[in-house]
């Protein structure tokens, strides 16, 4: 039982917002109109029905509108459970459930409402279920196997990013920071060799810089992206909604079948690299290196996510 459990907790892909999900939509819509016009399950081969391929071309458009909805609907309603950071292989399998659910529910509406020649609604809504329970264990297998694929790719794209450090060495300038706050009424001063992150605090952002061995903050009232604006330096990047590290101080890139997160010099917690800095991440990681040739190293877990 407890292997289960930490099963259910480990990290999975996460594909919820609508922009990224519109052509698997899409796809599904229509999957499961042709499954049924070429299989015809469920009783369908009985029905003897003259309009009966265009009734069953026409659940895609119901099917699309449900999934829409709880992509980007219920998605929205619940922003705490559709946390990124936290998605796990539980949560897919419970978004999967949900999802079919929803649209066994629709297409036994949809089924009843529209006129077809079949021997009974109930029959059918009773064939629905009937696939619905039957369709439980296929659907968490082939979340696993999703799963470990993704794994799979996040390891390889780990091999040659390490390969690429390996082969290239670049060195880096380091440089004066000015960072300007808002209406101009406070700047930040520091060393780029001396900075760690920025991080956004609400109106403000704190700047982690390293003082002599030790980490020191200040806290600048400004946004991340005004910040980000006035930085230069290509190694200082963008990494996060709420993050700007600085490459040059990245000790460890660890990461699972979601996501990718970096380890700050004498930094206790892990900063998280967002699906939209990843490629650009990744791309500076192929000509970065630190000055003293320590070569960045790359862990992977397999198992709980480090946070």
């Amino acid at each position: 039982m407890n292997w289960f459990l930490k099963v259910l907790k480990k990290p999975y892909p996460f594909y919820i917002p609508f922009s990224r999900s519109i052509r698997l939509l899409i796809i599904f819509s229509a999957i499961v109109p042709v499954f049924l016009i070429v299989f015809q399950p469920f009783g369908i081969s009985k029905s003897n029905c003259e309009w009966l391929t265009m009734v069953l071309a026409g659940m895609s458009v119901p099917i699309f509108i449900t999934l829409a909805i709880n992509f980007y609907g219920v998605a929205r309603l619940f922003p705490t459970f559709f946390n990124e950071q936290s998605w796990s292989i539980g949560k897919e399998a419970v978004w999967s459930l949900w999802n079919f659910f929803t649209i066994t529910f629709v297409t036994s509406v949809y089924w009843i409402l529209v006129p077809v020649c079949v021997s009974s609604s109930i029959e059918w809504a009773e064939q629905l279920l009937r696939a619905f329970l039957i369709g439980l264990i296929p659907g968490i297998i082939c979340i696993y196997f999703n799963y470990s694929r993704a794994l799979k790719r996040k390891l390889k794209k780990a091999e040659r990013l390490n390969s690429d450090l390996k082969a290239k060495v670049s060195y880096y300038e380091h440089g004066k920071l000015n960072l300007i706050g808002e209406n101009n009424i406070e700047t930040i001063s520091l060393s780029t060799d001396s900075l760690l992150m920025i991080q956004s605090q609400d109106n403000y952002s704190k700047v982690m810089f390293d003082n002599d061995g030790k980490n020191d903050s200040k806290l600048i009232r400004s946004s991340l992206k005004q910040l980000e604006d006035q930085i230069d330096y290509p190694f200082i990047v963008r990494c996060h909604r709420s993050f700007i590290v600085n490459l040059a101080k990245v000790e460890e890139v660890s990461g699972n079948a979601r996501d990718f997160k970096v380890k700050l010099k004498n930094y206790p917690e892990w900063i998280p690299i967002s699906r939209e800095a990843y490629k650009n991440i990744t791309s500076l990681f192929a000509e970065f290196r630190p000055k003293t040739g320590s070569a960045i190293s790359f862990s992977f877990d397999r198992g709980n996510t480090q946070q």
